[in-house]
């Protein structure tokens, strides 16, 4: 299929939307050569499916949080005891 960005010399319809494509409007119009055809629709076509994209994740907790229990005995880190050197 052949894509061209063309500007409207008279009102069309929308093959996607089905809405008009008024005159001196700029759309895109696919030709498929095999089958003789064309398509006409809006360059941004108000009901053309959007495009859906990842929801980006929300970084990880800080778990690296120090707390000392006893100076001389034993440390906590994040639940696991650690023996202090």
């Amino acid at each position: 299929m052949k894509t061209k960005y063309v500007k409207n010399e008279f009102p069309v319809l929308c093959d996607f939307c089905g809405n008009v494509i008024h005159a001196g409007e700029e759309c895109v119009v696919e030709f498929n050569a095999k089958e003789g055809t064309a398509q006409f629709r809006h360059k941004y076509c108000p009901g053309a499916k959007a495009v859906v994209t990842e929801i980006p994740k929300p970084p990880p907790p800080l778990f690296w949080r120090l707390k000392i229990v006893s100076q001389d005995k034993e440390i906590n880190i994040c639940g696991l005891v650690f023996a202090a050197c």
